[in-house]
């Protein structure tokens, strides 16, 4: 056995039941084996990180039960509390996994805008073409979002989600002021804008579907706001 083996066989998890040593591999054996859990365990995590996101936004935030998360994933309790102790420890992996898919559906688009222009463009716009074709992200949002006051840590984490949102809504903002195009005004305040219409269509859109048009709400919006950061003559 060689030397690396047998300085980490102690480390080794001792379910692991199989010979470490290879003739012809040696070392890559162990390595093998962990990639094998690694994956496998990526995989379930996952696994119960999606069926929690269909469990919520089927059901709602308070009918998430350990029972029902294991319904969904299709896995047993035992097999999910192997990966997460308790149910809120789950809910803070979904909070963290929504913020993921979220930046990364509209910043795929904003990384190839070429100009402030484009970027605002795409913030405003991207965010809508993910609720209408993934509305699970919105309703698992506004029913954090509506728990951050009976819980800290969903709270911790929202606040953090809204205030990281604000920022990357004034980019483009900031860009057009560099480029003097844009009248003097603080980024921040039109990033905190964008974000609070696009809650507020989101929520609406939640409740009458039939009556909100997100492909007219947000064109308007954007001509609006064009307008407003172009006119210079203005002061408010």
């Amino acid at each position: 056995m060689s030397y690396f083996l047998k300085e980490n066989q102690k480390k080794i998890d001792n379910r692991i039941r199989i010979p470490y040593k290879n003739k012809k591999t040696g070392r890559s054996v162990f390595i093998c084996i962990l990639k094998m859990k690694k994956d496998k365990a990526a995989k379930r995590i996952s696994q119960i990180i999606e069926a929690t996101f269909s469990c919520i936004a089927k059901e709602g935030y308070g009918n998430v039960t350990m029972n029902s998360i294991a319904k969904y994933s299709k896995l047993s309790k035992g097999a999910i509390n192997h990966y997460f102790k308790k149910k809120e420890d789950i809910l803070i992996a979904v909070l963290n996994e929504l913020d993921r898919k979220i930046f990364q559906l509209v910043d795929e688009k904003v990384r190839n805008s070429v100009n402030y222009e484009d970027h605002i463009k795409y913030r405003i716009t991207e965010p809508f073409e993910n609720i209408t074709n993934d509305p699970t992200l919105f309703y698992v949002l506004v029913d954090f979002m509506s728990m951050s006051n009976t819980n800290a840590n969903y709270k911790e984490r929202v606040k953090y989600f809204l205030k990281k949102y604000r920022y990357l809504s004034s980019v483009g903002v900031r860009s057009g002021l560099e480029a003097g195009a844009y009248r003097n005004i603080d980024p921040e305040i039109i990033g905190t804008i964008m974000v609070s219409i696009y809650l507020g269509f989101g929520i609406q859109w939640i409740l009458d579907k039939e009556n909100i048009n997100f492909k007219e709400l947000t064109k308007t919006w954007l001509d609006m706001l064009i307008k407003y950061l172009e006119d210079k003559t203005r002061t408010i």
